[in-house]
C-alpha cells in the first residue's frame, strides 16, 4: 500500500488532483449536508480517472462506508460505487492493478458490496458486481472467502440471476463463474439454494441459443457446481 501511496504522490505532484484535496473530500463525505455529499462524491469520481492510485490508497474506505451508510440517497450511493469501479478498472501497470484491488480486500469492503447488492437501482447493482469481478485475477481466493462467510450476501447474489434486467444477470453469472471454481463450499452452498433451478431456468429464456454467450456462462457454473461435490451431483437431478 505504501508503495502505491508514493507512486500516487509522484502522479499528484506532475499535475494530477493533489493529496490533500483527496483528502478534503473524503472528509466532506460525511457532511450533514446531503448536496455537499454528492459535490464530493462527484469530485472523487473524477479523481478516479485523474489518479486511481490515490483514490485507492485515501478514500475507497469513506467511498464504500459512505455508500453504505447513505442508501436512501440512490444517487449518491451510485457516484461513490462508480468512483471505486473506475479506479479498480483503470487500465494501469499490472502491480499498481494489483494493489488498487487490495485496498477493496482489505477490511470488511466485500460485505458491503454485498449487502449494497439489496439495492433495487441497477447502477448500483451493476458498480458492486464490476468492483466484485476486477478482484477476480489477483485476489479470487480472498474474494470466495468473503462471499462464502457472508450466506445472506451469496444468496443476493443467486438473487441477481433473476433480475430482469440482462446486464445485471449477465454480470452476475461472470462473477459466478469464477467464484465457484475450485471451491466446494460455495459449490455446495449453491446447489442447496437451488441454483441448478435458476441456472436452468436461464438457459430455458436463452431458448438455448446457439453460441449463446449467457448459456455457456451458466453451463460452466453448473459444470463448477457439479466437478467436485458429491452431494451437488445427488441433488441435481432433482433440479431439472
Amino acid at each position: 500500500m505504501l508503495s502505491v501511496l508514493n507512486a500516487a504522490r509522484e502522479d499528484a505532484a506532475m499535475g494530477g488532483i493533489s493529496e490533500e484535496r483527496v483528502m478534503t473530500l473524503r472528509e466532506r463525505l460525511t457532511s450533514m449536508h446531503g448536496d455537499d455529499r454528492r459535490e464530493a462524491a462527484a469530485s472523487l469520481k473524477e479523481a478516479a480517472d485523474q489518479n486511481p492510485k490515490l483514490l485507492s490508497s485515501l478514500a475507497f474506505g469513506a467511498l464504500l462506508t459512505a455508500a453504505g451508510s447513505n442508501r436512501d440517497d440512490v444517487d449518491f450511493v451510485r457516484t461513490c460505487l462508480e468512483s471505486v469501479q473506475i479506479a479498480v478498472e483503470a487500465p494501469t501497470e499490472q502491480a499498481i492493478s494489483v494493489e488498487i484491488c487490495r485496498a477493496v480486500v482489505d477490511g470488511q469492503h466485500i460485505n458491503s458490496l454485498l449487502e449494497l447488492l439489496e439495492e433495487s437501482d441497477w447502477g448500483i447493482r451493476y458498480a458492486c458486481l464490476r468492483i466484485m469481478s476486477a478482484l477476480i485475477p489477483s485476489f479470487l481466493p480472498s474474494l470466495q472467502t468473503a462471499v462464502l462467510a457472508n450466506p445472506v450476501g451469496l444468496q443476493r447474489l443467486m438473487d441477481m440471476l433473476g433480475d430482469s434486467r440482462e446486464i445485471i444477470r449477465n454480470e452476475v453469472l461472470v462473477l459466478l463463474n469464477s467464484a465457484t471454481r475450485d471451491n466446494e463450499h460455495l459449490q455446495q452452498f449453491l446447489g442447496f439454494s437451488n441454483a441448478f433451478g435458476s441456472l436452468l431456468e436461464v438457459i430455458s429464456e436463452e431458448d438455448m441459443i446457439a453460441d449463446s454467450v449467457v448459456v455457456d456462462d451458466c453451463v460452466a457454473i453448473i459444470r463448477n457446481l457439479l466437478e467436485t461435490s458429491t452431494s451437488n451431483q445427488v441433488s441435481a437431478p432433482n433440479c431439472t
